[in-house]
């Protein structure tokens, strides 16, 4: 087999694709990308991995100059992964942007797992790289992560995790729920109360909230939000509270 012209012939034909068949061309590219990047482990695995840098060169020329060595090796690493997760290039409905970040993840499982909520929530490109940055599959609960494997039906309460550590000087101290908001780009510390609010939660509250910023919030995101859940909600308590970013909220057992 003539294998750089194979490879010469398929990218050709994804250039002119390109430009006739807009609405499918994403498809098309993957699939492409694909075929070629299983033609050059072929290839290397015959003539040596220097096989990648020759050929770049050619096809810079013969195809377009955006078909560097980088390029081309991206396209093989693309072939291994869809190989590895026993993935179909006709079957996936995620874009090349999107598997491009999962290159970075080992754990199949995890792979499955943002792969899901990308189809789920429809995610962008920057959504998909706050939630695998923020490790929300890590901060899933064990047995939530169990259910998925076993792929058992799930429910919101699966996705929270309950009660999150966090160490003060030498003792833990116990946040009920810690969620991430992607909308806002925040934490939200959530406290759930028995009791009618009183003004020791706010001071409990607004300690985690600042422990969160300091160790755990990045630069790019905003401030950490606390919300108290109390059954009993203290108008005149939250109305000396200076921090706008603490909330309460009344609830009512049914």
């Amino acid at each position: 087999m003539n294998y750089y012209n194979e490879i010469k012939n398929k990218l050709i034909d994804n250039e002119v694709y390109s430009k006739i068949k807009d609405y499918s061309k994403e498809r098309h590219t993957l699939l492409t990308y694909y075929e070629v990047g299983k033609l050059l482990l072929e290839a290397g695995k015959k003539y040596g991995d220097d096989i990648i840098g020759n050929y770049s060169k050619k096809l810079s020329i013969d195809v377009n100059k955006k078909y560097n060595s980088r390029t081309l090796r991206r396209m093989r690493q693309l072939y291994q992964f869809f190989e590895k997760q026993k993935w179909s290039p006709l079957g996936t409905k995620l874009s090349i942007i999107h598997i491009r970040q999962l290159f970075c993840l080992n754990d199949n499982n995890e792979i499955n797992y943002y792969a899901n909520q990308i189809e789920k929530r429809n995610l962008s490109k920057r959504q998909l790289e706050e939630i695998i940055k923020n490790k929300e599959y890590e901060r899933l609960p064990e047995d939530t992560k169990r259910r998925l494997l076993d792929k058992e039906n799930s429910n919101v309460v699966d996705f929270i995790k309950n009660e999150y550590p966090i160490k003060l000087g030498s003792r833990y101290n116990y946040i009920d729920l810690l969620l991430y908001n992607i909308k806002f780009k925040c934490y939200v510390v959530v406290e759930l109360k028995v009791t009618e609010l009183k003004k020791d939660y706010i001071g409990q509250i607004l300690t985690y909230m600042n422990y969160i910023d300091k160790n755990i919030k990045s630069i790019e995101e905003d401030k950490t939000i606390g919300i108290i859940i109390c059954k009993k909600n203290n108008k005149f308590i939250m109305e000396y509270c200076s921090d706008d970013r603490i909330l309460s909220k009344e609830y009512e057992l049914v």
